[in-house]
């Protein structure tokens, strides 16, 4: 059973102190009742000033009574739960995006694909793309999945819905007239049940998972620095900038996979205050030899029983790179186009170890 976190005071944290912040001092609940002591957050690193102070929406009065952690019914969150060590102080921008639906772009066309290479005179795959666009993975995917029928690559939007795939995006104090700014990618856990709050149509809340975090200083993986919203086009990422697609394509079984070139691509609408993004698309390259390594690592119930052999020479077969990823002048890659679409949420806290959780009723949980 889980341990809950609590101000040494007994009480809410009404103060302005942080859970988390050097100056704060928690005492922590063992199952029976006693209390002993409790880290006190501190730790370097953690560059994550996302501006969220809590301070809510104009006019409105957070409820917090009670609470450690976890909304505050103004748009802003309540606190946040003591880090581990060396991830200095937790605070995460309350203009989030959850994304809600995530399949792979129907070729290398308009709303399906971006132009990863920068290069308008080449488009992939070659049978169905246009004006520059890439996505040569579209082809790949259908190859794969018709293969290997159990692996359900294209059901990421399925996975969303049940809450076994989380992926956010932290907007941090961006602008509306060009002006660079970061969106964080994030892979992420429900703290609501969906009973409780229908993460697929509302503004709920979300933890951020260790693997989208640096191991020893919870410094997010990948930093979009350079987003930009113009004309109601968000736009972010392209060169260095390197995601880990992550997803769970058997019960217990995941494959992570990096993409290199990583770039988005959306339209912001609002709506009441808030923001959603329609027609969203990520770009981005995976290495043919990663992609096929990881493939034939699977458990062999996955291949057909196939030995991982067979599934190499398969998988080396259709695998067509279409872009050069390490210079050296032989296509090493191929492009990839995944559609989105996102919501608001809230993000409220880690979910690594050493840390405490947000649980549904705002307490922070040791687990």
């Amino acid at each position: 059973m889980g341990e809950i976190l609590r101000p040494a005071d007994g009480g809410p944290q009404d103060d302005g102190c942080l859970p988390g912040a050097a100056d704060c001092y928690f005492e922590q609940a063992d199952s029976d009742g006693t209390e002993q002591e409790g880290g006190d957050g501190e730790g370097e690193g953690g560059d994550r000033d996302g501006g969220g102070d809590g301070e809510g929406e104009a006019g409105c009065m957070p409820e917090c009574a009670g609470k450690q952690c976890g909304p505050d019914g103004c748009g802003g969150v309540c606190g946040y739960c003591p880090a581990p060590p060396g991830c200095g102080d937790v605070a995460f921008s309350p203009l989030v995006q959850k994304v809600t639906e995530l399949a792979p772009g129907d070729g290398g066309t308009p709303g399906e694909a971006l132009d990863v290479d920068g290069d308008p005179e080449t488009c992939a795959p070659a049978a169905n793309c246009q004006d520059g666009l890439d996505n040569q993975v579209a082809g790949i995917v259908s190859e794969v999945t018709s293969m290997f029928p159990t692996l359900g690559l294209s059901e990421m939007t399925a996975a969303m819905d049940s809450g076994d795939l989380v992926l956010l995006m932290e907007l941090v104090d961006p602008k509306e007239d060009g002006t660079p700014f970061t969106v964080n990618l994030y892979w992420g856990s429900i703290v609501q049940p969906k009973d409780m709050c229908d993460y697929q149509v509302s503004e709920c809340t979300y933890n951020v998972s260790s693997s989208s975090l640096d191991p020893s200083t919870c410094v997010p993986l990948t930093s979009l620095t350079n987003a930009r919203i113009l004309d109601g086009k968000l736009i972010g990422g392209g060169g260095a900038f390197t995601f880990y697609l992550s997803m769970e394509i058997a019960p217990g079984v995941g494959i992570s996979i990096p993409i290199s070139l990583v770039q988005l691509k959306g339209d912001v609408v609002k709506d009441d205050g808030k923001i959603h993004i329609e027609n969203g698309v990520f770009g981005g390259a995976v290495l043919k030899d990663v992609v096929i390594e990881a493939l034939a690592s699977l458990p062999a119930d996955l291949l057909g029983g196939l030995p991982p052999e067979i599934v190499t020479a398969l998988l080396e077969e259709f695998f067509t790179s279409d872009l050069d990823l390490n210079g050296d002048g032989s296509a090493d890659a191929a492009s990839l186009g995944l559609k989105f679409r996102s919501i608001p949420g809230l993000i409220v806290g880690l979910d690594v170890a050493g840390g405490a959780k947000c649980s549904p009723e705002g307490h922070c949980v040791l687990e």
